[in-house]
């Protein structure tokens, strides 16, 4: 009978955990943060290296229409400080993580109006990024890369700076939750004017001229080499993305979108998730043993299974098994004191509310 109950316990836990997992993953599609995703996410890792390869086959050939403004594009790559040092500002291993990480932002992306918004996480409303076309993602992952090479331009040439802003740009104060790429970036934007109005201050034009001017490539550039870096994504990622075009009023409108596969992949993701997303509560009676070979405690097999390292594994010797065993059993309690003040805090509010007041905790 107690077993029963514990497994009914713990189908709940799964449904209350795979439902606040999927309701984050929505979020994260709905705000245009598709490679937070545990799809996304996976991708960005195992496809990366494929991409990389992909951009470097591209950019060594030397035959068809787009290779010369690829020259030219990558010839802008090597700028020179004020003091005449050429800075090498080709890493492919950055473009092929920032350009499929616009991808899968985009590709999960339903909003089409300009001004949507929705709640956000700590009060206020958010607006939520439009989705683009593909001539316009590739635009606007070739705007990412060069905003990139420019931010290692400056850490290059102005290191001591570059640490101080890029400390601030993270956290605006001592304890502070970690900046997002978007605020990071324009909170580095206003300490890049504020220095060149410094450098213009002391009389130092040329250096401030140059910190100003933060467009390695022209905007054709940017969309010639962010089609480049398209390419080589959807070539890596074949099997699972494809483009569509459709009819948006007298234009046509091409999007990246995923496969059947793609989808099927998704889904079967999720369903993998299923097994562990729990949200865990006491147990109802005495939990499996803990030994070398399964974690022990819930009912369920899924959870019974240890993580794989891949630098080793932890033998527990017998007397660290008995320990965390003993300590296992031990009964959960409630402190008395505040077992008697639920009933009277519930009472409390029901009676707030029927006088029509809120009460927040």
């Amino acid at each position: 009978m107690i077993e029963t109950k514990q497994l009914e316990r713990e189908e709940k836990s799964a449904r209350s955990g795979y439902e606040r997992f999927k309701k984050q993953e929505d979020r994260n599609e709905k705000i245009g943060n598709g490679s937070s995703t545990v799809f996304g996410g996976s991708l960005l890792t195992a496809r990366h290296e494929q991409i990389i390869h992909n951009i470097q086959t591209i950019t060594a050939k030397n035959v068809g229409s787009k290779c010369v403004p690829i020259k030219e594009a990558l010839s802008r790559c090597t700028p020179t400080d004020v003091a005449g040092k050429e800075h090498d500002l080709i890493n492919y291993d950055v473009w092929a993580y920032l350009g499929f990480r616009e991808v899968l932002d985009n590709l999960f992306n339903t909003n089409r109006f300009v001004g949507t918004k929705i709640s956000g996480k700590f009060g206020g409303d958010k607006n939520l990024t439009v989705a683009k076309s593909l001539s316009e993602l590739e635009l606007a992952i070739g705007k990412v890369i060069r905003n990139e090479m420019f931010f290692a331009l400056m850490q290059a040439v102005f290191p001591k700076w570059f640490r101080v802003a890029d400390k601030h740009a993270k956290h605006s104060f001592e304890g502070a939750l970690r900046s997002s790429p978007a605020t990071w970036n324009t909170k580095m934007s206003i300490s890049l004017n504020r220095f060149a109005d410094k450098l213009e201050a002391e009389g130092d034009l040329a250096t401030a001229e140059f910190v100003r001017n933060r467009k390695v490539w022209t905007n054709d550039e940017c969309r010639v080499m962010g089609e480049l870096v398209v390419a080589a994504v959807l070539a890596a990622n074949a099997d699972i993305l494809t483009t569509h075009t459709y009819q948006l009023g007298k234009k046509k409108r091409t999007e990246i979108i995923l496969t059947a596969a793609g989808v099927e992949m998704k889904e079967a993701l999720a369903e993998e998730v299923k097994k562990y997303a729990h949200d865990l509560l006491p147990m109802l009676m005495t939990p499996i043993p803990l030994t070398n070979e399964q974690l022990g405690g819930w009912l369920n097999p899924a959870l019974q299974e240890k993580e794989s390292w891949s630098k080793g594994s932890i033998v527990l010797s017998d007397k660290h098994l008995e320990f965390i065993n003993r300590q296992m059993q031990v009964e959960f309690e409630i402190n008395p004191f505040t077992h008697q003040l639920m009933p009277q805090s519930r009472t409390g509010l029901q009676r707030c509310q029927k006088r029509g007041k809120q009460m927040h905790y």
